[in-house]
C-alpha cells in the first residue's frame, strides 16, 4: 500500500474537524486539498505454501491494527498464477486508488505469458532481431 507519512489538519471548522476522522483527530489524510504530503510505500506478503492457521492470523493482525486506515492513498494487490496444463504464468494485478473525494477507484490488469518463450527456435531469432 501507498500511504501519507504525516496527515495535515483539514481546512474547515475545529467542529467538523473533530467529526471528519476521529480517529485521528480530524486529520486528512490527503493533506488539505493543496497537495498531500510526502507518501511513503509499506508492503505485507502472503505466500502460497504458509499454513491457513498463519495466513489467518496475518489477516487478523493486519486487521486489527488498522493497516488499511485514512492515511491509506493506494492499494495494489499482486498475484501470480501458474497453469501447468498451459505452461504459463497470468500475473494479476488490482489497484485500489483511495481518493480525496471519498471515491475508491479499482484498476485491474492482467497478462499471460509463456513459462518457456523459447519452445520454438524461431522465436528466439526474433527476439534477437
Amino acid at each position: 500500500k501507498t500511504q501519507v507519512k504525516q496527515p495535515k489538519a483539514c481546512r474547515q471548522s475545529e467542529t467538523l474537524r473533530q467529526a471528519y476522522d476521529t480517529k485521528t483527530g480530524g486529520l486528512c489524510p490527503h493533506g488539505d486539498g493543496d497537495d498531500e504530503g510526502a507518501l511513503e510505500d509499506v508492503s505485507e506478503y502472503f505466500l502460497y505454501h504458509e499454513r491457513l492457521e498463519t495466513t489467518r492470523e496475518h489477516i487478523n493482525n493486519l486487521s486489527s491494527t488498522h493497516w488499511i486506515d485514512q492515511s491509506t492513498t493506494v492499494m495494489d494487490v499482486n498475484t501470480l498464477f501458474y497453469n501447468a496444463h498451459e505452461k504459463a504464468f497470468t500475473d494479476l494485478h488490482l489497484k485500489f486508488t483511495f481518493l480525496s473525494s471519498g471515491l475508491m477507484k479499482i484498476t485491474i490488469g492482467m497478462e499471460t505469458f509463456l513459462a518457456d518463450p523459447y519452445h520454438s527456435k524461431s522465436w528466439a531469432v526474433v527476439d534477437f532481431i
